[in-house]
Order: C-alpha cells, then sequence, then structure tokens
C-alpha cells in the first residue's frame, strides 16, 4: 500500500516569514522584576564573544532584541505575561499591552 504525499505539508504557513531574517522586539521589564541589574554576554554574529554589558533598572537603555522567532509567537507569549502584571504597567507599557490584545483578538474572528 502506498499513500500519497499530502500536498499541505509543502504549504508554508506564513509565506512571508522568512526565518533567515532577525526581527527586532523590545524588552518590556515587568514592575515585579526584582532584578536591579541585567547581564548580557555581548556576542558578535559570528560567535566571538565581545565582553558583558549591564544594564540598571528600569532598563531604559536596553537594545533592541534581534531574534529569528516569529512576530505570532513572541505577542502570543508575550499576552499572558502582560494580563498577569497589567495592574502594574506603566502608561507606555498599558498602550503596548492593548495593542497585543487587539491583535490577539483579530486572530480570533
Amino acid at each position: 500500500m502506498t499513500i500519497a504525499p499530502c500536498s499541505y505539508l509543502n504549504v508554508q504557513p506564513y509565506p512571508r516569514f522568512n526565518p533567515d531574517e532577525l526581527h527586532e522586539y523590545v524588552f518590556v521589564p515587568p514592575a515585579t522584576l526584582q532584578q536591579r541589574f541585567i547581564h548580557r554576554q555581548l556576542t558578535r554574529f559570528d560567535g566571538e564573544e565581545q565582553g558583558v554589558a549591564t544594564y540598571k533598572r528600569p532598563f531604559l537603555n536596553f537594545p533592541t532584541l534581534k531574534h529569528h522567532a516569529h512576530p505570532f509567537y513572541v505577542l502570543y507569549n508575550a499576552l499572558p505575561n502582560f494580563r498577569k502584571h497589567r495592574w502594574e504597567l506603566d502608561a507606555d507599557q498599558v498602550e503596548l499591552y492593548a495593542l497585543i490584545v487587539e491583535i490577539n483578538a483579530s486572530w480570533r474572528l
């Protein structure tokens, strides 16, 4: 018995998404974050280490993060974290939270 290959296996769920492309994300620290400092190891894209950077609360100088993760998954992961800390968000974070809620609601249509 032979099974014909399924045509849907060759379809990309996000046709315009390039998994090799880096996307930029902003770090949003929750108010309950107990750390006063965040230490990040600096590594070039070729893998060579360049030292450590230290960022102090409220992390205003924390750099934009670059990652291969699809924005869908980043937003999907961020929503429950925002929801959990919604009473502790500052004005900018409330605006961002509202946008994520709106995007999430559009996925449910």
